[in-house]
């Protein structure tokens, strides 16, 4: 997240294209700013939204540099560049059953991480599930 001075520095820089936070939908807010969902560390299938996925790449190594490879294959038929994003959600506002949803939305993501970490710690498998959710 962001607090209110960094958006304002990077208004001035001249970005007006912010790819975080817990939403479904890009939109525009109040400062013409345009967000962008940011929830997933890989690829997976979901019913609905527009979803960015972060990849930390520097961390990979050739096992999850194929892996990456076949998703790619996977899901190219879901994949879309950021020009066609903007032209789909340029004008949209965020609706107030957004926030009641991002706020759904962290609070399971939290409560699976918190899940995911108890069953692993102690097995060794832990470091390594931690990593790929990065």
């Amino acid at each position: 997240s962001f607090d209110e001075t960094t958006l304002c520095v990077l208004i001035r820089e001249g970005i007006r294209i912010v790819s975080d936070g817990m939403f479904l939908f890009p939109f525009r807010d109040e400062r013409g700013m345009i967000w962008i969902p940011q929830q997933m560390w890989r690829f997976r299938r979901l019913p609905l939204g527009v979803w960015t996925i972060c990849f930390h790449h520097n961390r990979w190594d050739a096992r999850t540099l194929e892996r990456f490879e076949r998703d790619l294959l996977e899901y190219r038929d879901r994949i879309v560049d950021l020009d066609e994003v903007i032209r789909a959600y340029d004008g949209r506002r965020k609706a107030g059953w957004e926030m009641a949803a991002s706020h759904l939305m962290t609070w399971a993501w939290r409560l699976r991480r918190r899940s995911v970490r108890r069953r692993l710690s102690g097995s060794g498998a832990y470091n390594d599930r931690a990593k790929a959710d990065e």
